[in-house]
């Protein structure tokens, strides 16, 4: 089923941006279960509550400044909420997991490098 605004098709059949328009996101990911890694410039609509999910590791594809990831714990019903955890990275300068316990908040990790690592707002 198409997404449309006003008349205009914003999201085809098939799930995608409709010809001419463009994303910020370098990809949008529905996650559901716990174990996904978060890839930089990725948008994640988080649809269950108690998951979570790791930042990106200093590996094979290592954050740089200005990197941004966005979480969006995407349902209502929330409790647990869902962990966002640093993957060897630090988070606001603490090596600590991150809990999105706000319904329906958009939260976007920005990498910004040195001690603090990913800085976090909504």
């Amino acid at each position: 089923m198409a997404i449309q605004i006003s008349g205009t098709t914003v999201i085809d059949n098939g799930k995608r941006l409709a010809e001419g328009l463009v994303s910020k996101y370098s990809s949008i990911n529905l996650i559901s279960v716990t174990g996904n890694s978060a890839r930089n410039g990725g948008l994640y609509i988080l649809t269950t509550d108690g998951i979570s999910i790791s930042l990106p590791s200093f590996g094979v594809t290592p954050p740089v400044v200005g990197n941004q990831i966005t979480f969006c714990a995407g349902y209502t019903g929330l409790t647990a909420g869902v962990t966002v955890t640093p993957n060897g990275n630090t988070v606001m300068g603490s090596v600590q997991d991150i809990v999105i316990d706000v319904e329906n908040a958009f939260v976007v990790f920005t990498y910004v490098g040195g001690t603090i690592g990913w800085q976090v707002s909504m």
